[in-house]
């Protein structure tokens, strides 16, 4: 259902990216603060596999500070 909202999204040429909760987890602590501001550029951010994995408390805040900016 994800994947056919982003695709009539982008038909409107909308910017949409799909990622996955592992690459959000990933982004080091040096990066995180960028990457997260650079997702706000992105009309629809899909974040696959939420929850799939059980990662560190440093993922889970890095995804919390995607949500709340968005």
């Amino acid at each position: 259902m994800a994947a056919a909202i982003a695709n009539a999204l982008l038909e409107q040429e909308k910017k949409v990216l799909m990622t996955d909760f592992a690459r959000i987890s990933n982004i080091s602590k040096f990066d995180a603060e960028e990457y997260v501001k650079s997702l706000d550029s992105y009309s629809l951010l899909v974040i696959d596999d939420l929850g799939a994995e059980q990662d560190s408390e440093f993922a889970l805040q890095n995804i919390g500070n995607v949500i709340k900016r968005r």
